[in-house]
């Protein structure tokens, strides 16, 4: 399972930052990078998640917490409390960078912890999707969200 996820997650390097999109090799956001590489990993049928402004996490937070709810109910997680780092977190898990809007911390960008549990994969403006090292630590990392049944992804 291991191997697969480093595949996918290959499959989509190169995919362009775009908003709102969610087809590789074509375009991706940050949270429809780890909806999609969630949904082939283990082979659901979801559709993608459905459409919102651009940059949306920065105008309209309320949206974000929305797209969240899906997220939740579509994959059954749970929540790694208060992660020090990404270091904790086993391969697959999603971190969830938060911003300060209005005095209140809001998601702002979603990640994924890589299969070498070190590593970051995500899309973002300017370099789509990538595999970066110490980004997450650049976050303010409030959220780390790892799916219940398929902590192992172990080959």
């Amino acid at each position: 399972m291991l191997r697969r996820y480093a595949d996918i997650l290959e499959s989509w390097k190169g995919t362009k930052y775009l908003d709102g999109h969610s087809q590789k090799g074509v375009g991706v956001d940050c949270v429809n990078f780890v909806d999609r590489v969630w949904n082939e990993l283990w082979d659901m049928k979801f559709p993608t998640l459905p459409e919102y402004p651009p940059q949306v996490s920065l105008h309209n937070p309320h949206i974000v917490v929305r797209v969240g709810l899906i997220m939740r109910n579509r994959y059954p997680i749970y929540r790694i409390r208060d992660p020090k780092g990404f270091d904790e977190c086993p391969p697959g898990t999603a971190l969830v960078g938060m911003l300060k809007r209005s005095g209140r911390k809001w998601p702002g960008h979603a990640m994924l912890v890589g299969p070498d549990g070190k590593s970051i994969w995500h899309s973002i403006e300017g370099s789509g999707v990538a595999q970066i090292g110490d980004f997450a630590q650049r976050w303010n990392i409030a959220r780390a969200w790892v799916p219940k049944e398929k902590l192992c992804l172990q080959d």
